[in-house]
């Protein structure tokens, strides 16, 4: 599997009220974390591709959409 496979994490995330946010992660679970917020509308995190813009040999990143 290369990085640009798919997550190596992703899901769900419960945030109230019956509404539900998209994540995934990118990289090492143990890297220097980083966080992108898509804010759309239209596209989507893949179409975004926000991951090309850190080392994820290096960086945790975590995308919500």
């Amino acid at each position: 599997m290369t990085l640009d496979d798919e997550p190596t994490l992703h899901g769900m995330l419960d945030v109230g009220d019956g509404q539900n946010i998209y994540w995934e992660q990118w990289g090492p679970s143990d890297g220097v974390p980083a966080v992108y917020l898509h804010g759309g509308p239209g596209g989507t995190l893949n179409a975004s591709q926000f991951r090309r813009h850190f080392d994820l040999s290096k960086v945790r990143a975590v995308g919500f959409e």
